[in-house]
This record gives C-alpha cells, sequence and structure tokens, in this order.
C-alpha cells in the first residue's frame, strides 16, 4: 500500500502537526451508510462487486476530505497512516493488478485489526473515538477489495462486528433518570431520561412506565452519540452487513384497524439455542405509517422482559421512515420467541401497515 503520510498531507492541504479541527461526523455518517449498504446489496445479489466497488469509491470519494480530518486526529499512528492510505488508493481499485490488488485487500484487512486491537487497548474516549471513525472509513473498502481480490470476507465480517460492538460499548454515554411527580397518578409513571457522551453531547426522552417495567435508555443514547463514531459502528450494524444471526418475518398486515385501546399487532421470531448468550438484540421494522407519533413499539424478549423501544408522542406528526429500534445489549440467554408489539393509539384515521422486520443479533 502506498505511504499515508504524504498523501494525508496533500489532500488535506497541513504541513507538519495537523491543526486542531472540531468536525461533526455528518459526512462520515452518510458515507458509512452508502458504502456498508453497497456491500449489503453486494451480498444479496442486487449488485455485482464491480458495481457495488464503485459505489463504494463514490460514497468514500464525496466525504474524502471530512473522513481525512477525523483520521488526521488519530493518536494511533499506525492506524491513521493505515486507513488513510486506503482511502487515497482506493480510487485506483478497479485498475490495480491481480497482484496488487491483492497486496491492497491484505493492507486494508490488516488495518481493520489493527483498529480492533486499539480500541480493545484504548482507555480515552476521545482517542476511542477517532480510532472508530478510522475504522468504518476502511472497513468497507476492506470488504469490497477482499472479493475484488478473489479473498473471503468471513474473518474480515466478524473482525468488523466484534470492533464496531467494543466502540458502541466503550463510548457508551452516561445515562440517568428521574420519576415525576404528578398530583392525579395514573397507572403509568413518567420517567424523564438524560443520557451525555463524552463529547458533552445530550440525549433526553420521557417515557411512561407500567409497573414492573424497566427503563429503556435508547432514544437518549442515540441522540447523545450522535457525532461521535458509535453512531458508524451501529449504522455498519444496521444493514446487516455484519450481523452473524439475523431472522426476519416478512408477514405483512394492517396497524390499526380496532379502536385503541387495543390488542396490539403482534409477530414472533423464533431464536434457537446455538445462539450465544449476551448478544446485543438490534430490532429493524419495515412499516408504512403516516403518523409515527401514533405507534407505540415493543420487544419482548424470550424471558419475558419488556423492551419499550417508542412510546407515543403526540408532536411528533411526521410519517414513519426507515427507522433503527437498538435494544443495546440483552445480557440473558436470547434463545426462544421474541415477540414484537405495535399499538395505535388513533384508529379513527391514518392506519398503516406493518410489513415485517428483522432480528439483529450480535
Amino acid at each position: 500500500m502506498a505511504a499515508s503520510l504524504s498523501a494525508v498531507i496533500l489532500a488535506t492541504g497541513c504541513v507538519g502537526q495537523a491543526a486542531a479541527i472540531t468536525v461533526t461526523p455528518d459526512q462520515a455518517l452518510g458515507a458509512a451508510q452508502l458504502a456498508y449498504g453497497a456491500w449489503k446489496k453486494y451480498k444479496g445479489q442486487e449488485l455485482s462487486i464491480e458495481q457495488a466497488t464503485q459505489q463504494v469509491i463514490g460514497a468514500i470519494g464525496n466525504a474524502e476530505a471530512d473522513i481525512i480530518e477525523h483520521i488526521d486526529q488519530v493518536a494511533a499512528s499506525d492506524v491513521r497512516a493505515c486507513a488513510s492510505a486506503a482511502i487515497v488508493d482506493l480510487p485506483d481499485l478497479p485498475a490495480m493488478s491481480d497482484d496488487t490488488k491483492q497486496a491492497f485487500a491484505r493492507d486494508a484487512g490488516e488495518c481493520v485489526a489493527l483498529a480492533d486491537a486499539r480500541l480493545g487497548e484504548l482507555t480515552s474516549k476521545e482517542a476511542i473515538d477517532k480510532v472508530g471513525f478510522a475504522l468504518h472509513a476502511v472497513g468497507p473498502i476492506a470488504l469490497t477489495a477482499r472479493r475484488s481480490a478473489d479473498f473471503s470476507t468471513a474473518a474480515l465480517e466478524d473482525l468488523l462486528e466484534h470492533a464496531s460492538a467494543i466502540n458502541i460499548n466503550k463510548l457508551k454515554p452516561t445515562c440517568t433518570h428521574t420519576f415525576v411527580e404528578e398530583d392525579n397518578p395514573t397507572p403509568d409513571n413518567e420517567v424523564l431520561i438524560r443520557c451525555e457522551a463524552y463529547n458533552g453531547d445530550i440525549g433526553t426522552d420521557n417515557q411512561f412506565l407500567s409497573a414492573g417495567e424497566s427503563v429503556n435508555y435508547t432514544k437518549a443514547t442515540l441522540t447523545a452519540e450522535r457525532n461521535t463514531s458509535a453512531a458508524l459502528s451501529r449504522e455498519a450494524l444496521r444493514h446487516g452487513v455484519l450481523n452473524k444471526y439475523t431472522y426476519t418475518d416478512s408477514t405483512s398486515s394492517s396497524i390499526g384497524v380496532i379502536r385503541w385501546p387495543s390488542l396490539p399487532e403482534t409477530r414472533a421470531i423464533d431464536v434457537p439455542s446455538s445462539v450465544p448468550a449476551g448478544a446485543y438484540a438490534h430490532l429493524l421494522p419495515t412499516i408504512n405509517h403516516p403518523r409515527k407519533g401514533q405507534l407505540r413499539i415493543e420487544l419482548k424478549a424470550p424471558d419475558g422482559t419488556i423492551l419499550r423501544l417508542k412510546d407515543y408522542d403526540s408532536a411528533d406528526t411526521g410519517a414513519w421512515v426507515d427507522d433503527t429500534l437498538l435494544t443495546g445489549k440483552y445480557a440473558k440467554d436470547p434463545s426462544g420467541r421474541w415477540t414484537l408489539s405495535i399499538w395505535d393509539n388513533n384508529m379513527s384515521f391514518d392506519n398503516g401497515t406493518l410489513d415485517g422486520f428483522k432480528l439483529h443479533l450480535f
């Protein structure tokens, strides 16, 4: 792989030590969405490897300046160098000779391994965050490069999955909650939730919990970590690109046919006993609904634990989009029946459909 530090200087216009730069991951996140999305389409046989490679090149190239600004701040010089070199050399991948393509693929894979190792060693959240950005700059490059070189990607996907889980766990925001006192108590207790990421970003949420229900920090966590590389790790995992255990229900049915309050629309997926305990659970429902604020969504784990992923929100009048509802780490045996339940609190108008869902365990 070409030497990278001079390439970074040329790409950024910086000479000597990089200036302190405050950047947000908007473009880097968009690049990860497109690049990992192209890899998913290749795996789903929607794209050839040549088409997927071109989409990865385009995604990374369009955000190159933003990505390199992040990578240039990585304290681990080995990760900084190999990730920068992968980005600089990526546009030449289609024209490389077989030998050069294989060498590039090996180097990119080794860069992912370096990032995984550094993420395991580091304790500074700021340093972890920067390595996480480098990881997901080089991740889709390594995947497409290895397939272009006719190499297997199974071990690399496992490595990216492992590194992503470490990154998310180590950048986990600090979360607290308080119960709201009401003059006229209702069966549900209102809870105010506040999460703060290491960089000072805040995420808030409020929930109404019935007796015995646990507080769910997911929404506030995702908001708090929006400007960290944990968002990129979640994006990689969201696409089902790296998930080892994926279960799908593709049945379509209406939401809110009977007037609320009513029994919810429910679906179930059975997870076999071969799935290891302590996995993360990631839910991706396919919903068509004009008013997502009318929906409450819960996931019931095999042991009976209720994970409330979304609550009613009368102020949210927008249509449902391809949201990801991440439950976080489920530290118990995931084998058995997982049940998804969706309520619609206004059946007089604006009904929708549930067109299936995916449960990823990793």
